[in-house]
């Protein structure tokens, strides 16, 4: 069976190659730590930041976030290595620490935040194929993880267990002020000027200043059908499969535009007039195939291949 979480991790991003979600930069009295994307996915792992993390010789190590979260359990992994660290862990909320980021976050001596910067609380998620017996498993697993990250909120935030269970439970956003005065930071500084760059589409309360601004487009080169079915042999899908997988989502992209025409064409376009419907022009080959599959698309494939 499939293991659509390992899948998801080890896609390559859509120029092609991995794309680090992490730096370290040392000097000689401290040692500079940035994550600035997804923990834990485009094919890189957490292993080599903590062996990096475990290796710092320098009495700071100034860690820098920018994040919507990722792999919980690659977060539990950064977060123990930076706990267990003789050297001062002096963190800086740049941007955006939500999910398994906040989770991060709250490893530091010192958690300072970006005046206009976000911290995120929320249930954790997870992924799971399989018979009703795995899926409650799964969800067994979840709910402990939950657990223990609500326990450290808690202690080291100024609420209560209950209360950050109730936080988490409704997807809790806070700005600077309000990640202060909840005791989940210690100091606010000026603000910065973060692009806003993430897809935040899979959170139900994602503040409107963390959305891409207007005609940005956060991935620009979608991948060829032959990359989609590279990827997914990578993965380990045999060649039939992954064709099917790619041929039965670009065939649901071509039947959704044949039902758009077929539309027009009877004059049945909702919010038009019948006798207004201009019937549009047969559609040229498109230049690019269509953008990714969403994950719930993808694992609704997996299941039927």
């Amino acid at each position: 069976m499939k293991d659509p979480v390992k899948l998801m991790r080890n896609m390559i991003s859509p120029k092609g190659g991995r794309r680090a979600w992490y730096s370290i930069t040392a000097g000689t009295k401290e040692t500079e730590v940035r994550i600035y994307d997804e923990i834990g996915w485009w094919g890189t792992t957490a292993k080599g930041l903590v062996q990096q993390i475990t290796a710092i010789k320098t009495p700071v190590i100034r860690l820098r976030i920018h994040s919507p979260g990722g792999d919980v359990f690659e977060a539990a992994a950064i977060f123990n290595a930076l706990k267990r660290h003789e050297a001062r862990v002096e963190v800086h909320i740049d941007g955006l620490a939500a999910s398994a980021a906040s989770y991060i976050a709250l490893a530091g001596d010192v958690v300072r935040m970006a005046k206009n910067a976000f911290f995120m609380i929320h249930n954790p998620w997870s992924f799971a194929v399989g018979d009703a017996e795995e899926l409650r498993k799964a969800a067994d697993i979840t709910d402990k993880i939950g657990e223990s990250m609500a326990e450290t909120y808690a202690e080291n935030s100024a609420k209560t267990l209950d209360e950050i269970k109730a936080l988490m439970a409704d997807e809790t956003w806070f700005n600077a002020q309000e990640a202060l005065d909840a005791g989940f930071i210690d100091e606010i500084e000026g603000e910065n000027d973060i692009e806003a760059k993430f897809d935040m589409s899979v959170f139900s309360h994602a503040p409107e200043q963390l959305q891409p601004r207007a005609g940005r487009d956060a991935d620009p080169e979608p991948p060829s059908e032959r990359d989609v079915e590279r990827i997914l042999r990578d993965a380990g899908f045999s060649r039939r499969q992954a064709a099917a997988i790619v041929a039965e989502g670009y065939q649901a992209a071509d039947q959704r535009d044949a039902d758009i025409d077929a539309k027009a064409d009877a004059g049945t376009v909702e919010g038009d007039e019948a006798g207004e419907v201009e019937t549009p022009a047969a559609p040229a080959a498109p230049a690019a195939p269509p953008a990714y599959l969403g994950a719930a698309e993808l694992l609704e494939l997996l299941a039927a291949n």
